[in-house]
């Protein structure tokens, strides 16, 4: 880690600048730069931008998810996201991070980046996504992401989305929309591993 930190204590409180921040370890490395206001009888204010990318394909995608979300959410991406490789990936916090998701106070929590022979285990019991190639977006309540190629069992995935329109909910939903390509049999054979599957195993 090496950052330039400087801070100031004015009359209205403190006031932090963070000009340059780099850091790795064997799984990533980060670069950014930020700031945070700490006023003596305001809520505190962040500014912090970085870009980050990952060394290598790696398998612990569950030691680098933010705390700041909530269990079931937290949950599902620690099981969801079993790997990939980041060649690059962008991170912005601006706000009070009390206030966060955001939804209907100021501030943006928004983290976007591409993943690469990713793997996928998206929904319990269903087959998962192997060879993932695409884009990952969170912002404040909201997961998109854009599959661009991938693997399920012997189907190809030309293409597609995943959505979690709001993450903060209990009730919310997983929206998946994807284009394969494969022969009738191999379709068959998802629909057969999936929960769906059981009421069609006869046919």
């Amino acid at each position: 880690l090496a950052a330039d930190l400087n801070w100031t204590v004015q009359p209205d409180g403190w006031h932090w600048q963070l000009a340059r921040i780099n850091a790795k370890n064997p799984d990533i490395t980060l670069q950014g730069a930020g700031k945070l206001d700490l006023p003596h009888h305001q809520p505190p204010n962040i500014d912090l931008a970085l870009t980050f990318a990952t060394q290598r394909t790696v398998d612990n995608v569950r030691d680098y998810i933010p705390a700041l979300l909530p269990d079931h959410t937290e949950q599902w991406l620690k099981t969801a996201i079993v790997q990939g490789y980041v060649p690059k990936g962008e991170f912005v916090l601006r706000g009070n991070p009390a206030d966060f998701p955001f939804q209907h106070k100021a501030g943006v929590f928004d983290i976007r980046f591409d993943i690469e022979q990713g793997v996928l285990a998206y929904l319990p019991e269903w087959p998962q996504a192997e060879a993932v190639n695409g884009e990952l977006h969170f912002h404040n309540a909201d997961m998109n992401a854009t599959v661009r190629s991938a693997t399920i069992m012997d189907l190809d995935v030309r293409g597609g989305t995943v959505a979690i329109p709001n993450m903060h909910t209990p009730d919310n939903h997983l929206l998946l929309d994807l284009q394969t390509q494969g022969d009738l049999q191999a379709h068959m054979n998802y629909l057969r591993d999936a929960p769906i599957g059981h009421s069609l195993r006869d046919f």
